[in-house]
């Protein structure tokens, strides 16, 4: 390989002569290089054919890989150093036969010529030779650079540097950069880069980029020596096949290809008791809303923090996105990063007020999380009125730690033409616009498709609607349309939130929750053909209604809100966050089991069933929790209704019912209790008779093996 650099009134140009023998075994010997008449130095006036001896010491041969360096100078513009090949009827083995052009855009980039040599096979080349034409005038130096490795993948070795030769007494620049091997480890987040070449020391920064050249990202030198340099960054991305790029002072560059990354399967199994909970974050803590990725090697979620206590308002709740990492295969073990990923900030800024419902996707390393912003703002219409507002926007990050939120949104009510845009229209319900989920479009690859909630002001009811990118840019969204079978009042339901999309067998899935005034439960509609067509969904319907083995009133889908779809490799997970504990709630993962015969393909099958609720069975016939309590009665209850409580072996346990405040509304049970199953009924009244009003309570179980919490919606 020729590797070069030609200045001529003031301009630098470099080139790489790369060599190119024919099974020549590896030599750690000297490398010699002189001029065919026997000189260091060739002197000339005129321009003239130049004729280089590239020799092994005395019994080696050349290494496989060896490269001439050179660097020229000129009084006038000219060419720089042109090669030429010899013809293959001489035989002669040092021969070059052939000179190749650059073989792809890398080669262009870093001037890249290769040299095929005629060397015999099975023979080892002891010696070559090079002829170029130098321009009149040229002032230059040359010189051979090899290396030999420790090991056929190692990144240890050798580097053998011949003597330098000249042209007209050469000149006084640098030799242009060498990459011979480069490797590089991406693990928890960290990329580290290693190259190993030659005339490094200069290099001042390893930016590195798509094939492409779509993203790019500098790397940050943390050692470096003439022959050595290693960069990182934090980067969470798992990577695609990629270039890292070096150049010194003078511009002069070399590239070299590095491997997309190849992490082991991160595929969660027997995750039926892998949960988030919120208390891991802050005591009292409701982790809800929340975004779920793979990067690699990690798991990320993304959670809205709602505090539980009486001394947060909704005013000073839900200002913060927090962060929490799992390695563990079985989703169960959880480490909270920050409590702070993004928050509120101050000001007339669209996102002063609350920040909720993170959506995350990824183009190119950067990730961009989509989220709801409220801003409190006095507005004049007239009369003065304050108003919470509620927009849709953007922040970037690399690493997933450190994030960057845009300064305006990208998304909002006055962006479509069915929403109602103000609160002149609709009081408060003029502002809902919220809970965005993005996806790559899968009808116009490189496109993006965004589902958010709002108020359609046609049918005066909550509805998901739908927005596309007209091209690849995630700041630029056009509205589509509503997509008005999923009004609330299909589902006799008060609003909707929270909607995702994904593709399962066939149908495309759309999942949302309908919240009701008794409690939540998450719908779903279906579309054998997109998923943005309105017209060709099916009604909507609960979840659990076609979920195979959750049919009954206490399955653990009554408990489940704002349901989030990923899919690793065959494999597909659902997750939700649930309110199930008094102080605090849980974000719960559970695998989609593939069909097997007894459940419909537009059905779903999950992996865990009556996790929170019911009971498995242990492998002996008993139950494998050490206590379980369920709604045995019709949900939501009416008055009296009946809890199950199951104990696996006998002991003493207490049974109350709370509020949501977590006040003590009646004790059912405090005593001693046989292993079994004993049957607790709650008259919808507290100690003192006193008849409890519509709303969520729960029944609370402890034993000093464990508790257990059943949700109980109660209406009058």
């Amino acid at each position: 390989m020729f590797t070069g650099r030609s200045a001529t009134r003031g301009r630098v140009l470099f080139a790489v002569l790369l060599v190119l023998f024919v099974l020549v075994p590896e030599s750690a010997g000297a490398i010699g290089l002189r001029w065919s008449s026997g000189g260091s130095d060739l002197s000339f006036a005129a321009a003239r054919e130049c004729t280089l001896l590239v020799e092994a010491a005395s019994g080696e041969t050349l290494p496989l890989d060896w490269r001439l360096v050179w660097v020229t100078a000129g009084d006038s513009l000219g060419t720089p150093l042109v090669f030429q090949a010899e013809s293959r009827a001489s035989g002669d083995s040092a021969a070059a036969c052939e000179i190749l052009d650059p073989a792809d855009h890398l080669a262009v980039l870093s001037n890249c010529v290769s040299a095929r040599y005629c060397a015999a096979p099975g023979g080892g080349a002891t010696n070559a030779r090079l002829i170029f034409a130098a321009p009149a005038g040229t002032r230059g130096k040359l010189q051979v650079v090899a290396f030999v490795p420790a090991g056929p993948d190692s990144m240890q070795g050798t580097t053998l540097r011949s003597p330098e030769v000249t042209l007209n007494g050469g000149c006084e620049l640098s030799y242009p950069p060498i990459i011979f091997r480069a490797s590089s480890s991406h693990h928890l987040g960290r990329l580290d880069v290693r190259l190993a070449g030659a005339n490094l020391g200069a290099v001042a920064s390893v930016p590195i980029s798509a094939t492409d050249y779509s993203w790019g990202y500098p790397l940050a030198v943390t050692s470096r020596s003439d022959e050595a340099i290693t960069a990182g960054a934090a980067l969470a991305a798992p990577l695609p096949t990629f270039i890292a790029r070096v150049a010194d002072d003078q511009g002069a560059m070399a590239l070299a290809t590095l491997p997309a990354d190849s992490f082991p399967p991160l595929d969660p199994i027997g995750i039926c008791s892998s949960t988030f909970n919120g208390a891991q974050d802050t005591t009292n803590l409701l982790a809800k809303d929340f975004a779920f990725l793979n990067a690699g090697d990690t798991w990320h979620i993304f959670y809205t923090r709602q505090y539980q206590t009486s001394n947060y308002t909704d005013r000073t709740n839900t200002r913060r996105i927090g962060h929490a990492i799992s390695t563990a295969q079985h989703l169960n073990t959880w480490t909270v990063v920050s409590d702070t990923a993004i928050q509120v900030r101050e000001g007339k800024i669209w996102d002063n007020l609350h920040v909720w419902a993170p959506s995350i996707v990824l183009q190119g390393i950067t990730y961009y999380m989509f989220y709801t912003g409220v801003q409190l703002d006095t507005l004049q219409n007239p009369p003065l009125i304050e108003s919470e507002i509620q927009r849709i926007g953007i922040a970037t990050s690399e690493d997933l730690t450190h994030w960057t939120q845009d300064a305006e949104p990208v998304f909002f009510n006055k962006k479509t033409s069915w929403a109602f845009r103000d609160s002149s229209q609709h009081g408060d319900a003029g502002w809902q616009f919220r809970d965005p989920f993005v996806m790559a479009d899968p009808e116009n690859p490189g496109h993006w498709l965004m589902y958010f909630v709002t108020v359609d002001s046609m049918l005066n009811q909550y509805v998901v609607g739908v927005a596309r990118t007209p091209g690849t840019d995630l700041r630029t969204w056009q509205d589509v349309w509503p997509l008005r079978r999923t009004a609330a009042t299909f589902m006799d339901a008060d609003r909707d939130e929270s909607p995702h999309a994904f593709l399962h067998h066939g149908n495309w899935w759309l999942m949302y929750t309908s919240t009701h005034y008794w409690g939540d439960q998450v719908t779903y509609s279906l579309n054998p053909s997109s998923p943005i067509d309105s017209a060709s969904f099916t009604l909507p319907d609960s979840l659990k209604a076609i979920t195979c083995g959750e049919h009954d009133f206490s399955t653990e889908l009554n408990q489940w809100h704002g349901t989030e779809y990923v899919r690793i490799g065959a494999n597909e997970y659902l997750g939700a966050w649930a309110d199930v504990l008094l102080s605090s709630g849980v974000i719960k993962f559970s695998q989609i089991k593939p069909p097997d015969g007894t459940c419909p393909t537009d059905s779903l099958m999950l992996d865990c069933p009556d996790v929170w609720t019911g009971v498995d069975e242990a492998p002996g016939g008993g139950s494998a929790h050490p206590i379980a309590l369920m709604l045995a009665g019709p949900c939501p209850a009416r008055a009296v209704t009946s809890l199950r409580l199951v104990l696996h072996s006998s002991e003493r346990v207490q049974v109350a019912i709370y509020d949501l405040l977590g006040r003590r509304v009646k004790t059912l049970f405090d005593g001693t209790a046989p292993a079994g199953a004993k049957t607790l009924s709650w008259d919808g009244r507290g100690e003192r008779g006193t008849v409890a009003g519509s709303g969520i309570y729960f029944a609370r179980a402890i034993c000093p093996s464990g508790q257990s919490t059943a949700r109980i919606p109660l209406i009058r």
